[in-house]
C-alpha cells in the first residue's frame, strides 16, 4: 500500500522483486520495504536495500545491507534497456527510480546514495553509451543553499565522468517540478512525460 499511494505500479514493485519485511521477525530491516541487491554475473542475493514505511524521527529513511561501494544495482534488472537506449538515468535511491519506471523509463542505474563506485564505472565504460545523465534530487528546492546536497553531487560526478566519457556525452537534468522523482510523479507528472520523450527523441 506504501508504494502504490505514492503512485508506483505494481507492475513495477514485482520487475523490482519488491516485498515487506515481516513485522514480526526482528532484523535491521524491521519496518521496512525492501529490494534485493543481486550480483550480476551469479544472481545470487548480495544484499537488500529498505525504505522505511513507518514514520520513526530517529531511524533513516533508506537502509541497506550491502557495501554500496560494490552494489552494481539494480543492473540484473535494467541492464538490457540501457544497453538498447544506449543510455543511463543515474538517480539517487530506488524510491526516484520506481518513480521514472512506472512513467516507463528503464534505461536506470540506482547509486544509493550519492557517490558512483568503480564497479559502476567499470560497467559504463564497457556499454558503449552514447549518453550518461545524471539525475539526482535537486535539493536547492524548497531548501536553504546549504542543503544542496543532491546539487553539488551532481556536479561532482559529471567532474568524474567526463575524462572518460567527454563532455558531450555527460550531462545533469535534474527534477525541475520538485525535488525527486517521485514527488514529481505524485504532483508534477507532465514533467516525467516530457523526460521520456526527451530520452527516446
Amino acid at each position: 500500500r506504501y508504494w502504490v499511494g505514492r503512485g508506483i505500479s505494481e507492475e513495477v514493485l514485482r520487475r523490482m522483486e519488491g516485498g515487506l519485511h515481516p513485522p514480526d521477525v526482528a532484523s535491521k530491516m524491521t519496518g521496512r520495504y525492501l529490494f534485493p541487491i543481486r550480483d550480476p554475473s551469479t544472481k545470487r542475493i548480495t544484499g537488500w536495500t529498505g525504505r522505511l514505511v513507518t514514520h520513526n524521527t530517529f531511524a533513516p529513511k533508506w537502509k541497506h545491507l550491502q557495501r554500496t561501494s560494490r552494489a552494481l544495482y539494480p543492473i540484473i534488472v535494467t541492464g538490457e534497456d540501457i544497453k538498447r537506449m544506449k543510455k543511463v538515468v543515474l538517480v539517487e535511491s530506488p524510491g526516484d527510480a520506481l518513480a521514472l519506471a512506472t512513467s516507463g523509463i528503464w534505461c536506470l542505474g540506482i547509486l544509493l546514495g550519492l557517490n558512483l563506485n568503480s564497479r559502476w564505472l567499470g560497467w559504463l565504460a564497457s556499454a558503449g553509451l552514447d549518453e550518461i545523465i545524471i539525475s539526482t534530487n535537486n535539493d536547492a528546492i524548497g531548501k536553504p543553499k546549504s542543503a544542496e546536497a543532491g546539487n553539488r553531487a551532481a556536479e561532482k560526478l559529471r567532474t568524474k565522468l567526463v575524462p572518460f566519457f567527454g563532455e558531450e556525452r555527460v550531462r545533469i537534468r535534474l527534477p525541475q517540478e520538485r525535488k525527486d522523482w517521485n514527488d514529481v510523479l505524485l504532483e508534477c507528472p507532465e514533467e516525467l512525460v516530457a523526460f521520456r520523450a526527451e530520452l527516446e527523441g
